[in-house]
Formats: C-alpha cells, sequence, structure tokens
C-alpha cells in the first residue's frame, strides 16, 4: 500500500519542492533588495558558488543573498534526491 502511494504522488512531491524552492528562491531576492534583474539572480544562482567566489564579491548584498542561496539549494536539492532515492528504492520492490 505504501509502495503504491509512493509510486502514485512521486510527480506531485516533485513538483510541490519545485514550487517551495521557487518561492523561498524569490522570497531571498526580494529579502536582500539586490539590484538588477531577479530572473538573472534566479537562474545564476541555481549551482552553488564556492566561498572563495562569494568572498571576491564586493557587493554586500549580493553576498548574503548568495549564502543564502547556497543554503536553500543544498537543502531543497537534498530533499529532491531524498524523494527521487525513495521513489527508485519502491519502483525496484
Amino acid at each position: 500500500m505504501i509502495k503504491f502511494f509512493i509510486l502514485a504522488n512521486f510527480s506531485k512531491a516533485i513538483v510541490i519542492v519545485l514550487i517551495l524552492f521557487v518561492i523561498v528562491k524569490g522570497i531571498a531576492i526580494i529579502s536582500t533588495k539586490l539590484k538588477g534583474n531577479p530572473f538573472t539572480l534566479f537562474f545564476a544562482s541555481l549551482g552553488m558558488q564556492s566561498n572563495q567566489s562569494i568572498t571576491n564579491t564586493f557587493d554586500e548584498d549580493l553576498k548574503k543573498y548568495l549564502r543564502k542561496s547556497n543554503a536553500i539549494n543544498i537543502f531543497f536539492y537534498s530533499i529532491a534526491g531524498l524523494i527521487i532515492l525513495v521513489y527508485l528504492l519502491f519502483r525496484a520492490i
């Protein structure tokens, strides 16, 4: 029963995680009051930024955003990976 529940609701879970990810990233962009195009900032921050590149950034607001963005990325990528792992494990059974 749990197997069928997980297999049936996998796509819904991934969509919910993606929607929450976009909302949280949008709130992070708005809360740091960065100048520029928010869509460019969003797409540029989908990857992980190294601590060296954050340290070499001159804009303090951008530094704060990149640190927040890395934490958000780690959290949501881990959750999505866990959902995919559970789905694949239950599919293999």
